[in-house]
């Protein structure tokens, strides 16, 4: 089955661009990204990429 992830990657694959997506789900973010920036707290914070 043809999934939404399969579209952003093959959208993302032939730009030559960084593509920030925003997502709550971390195995999604794991799948999609090669880098993953978690963000939390008030006002936000960024941790470490991973």
């Amino acid at each position: 089955e043809y999934s939404m992830q399969d579209w952003l990657i093959g959208q993302v694959k032939g730009l030559d661009a960084t593509v920030m997506m925003v997502t709550h789900d971390v195995e999604e973010a794991m799948l999609v990204g090669n880098k993953i920036f978690l963000l939390s707290g008030r006002p936000v914070k960024a941790d470490k990429g991973h």
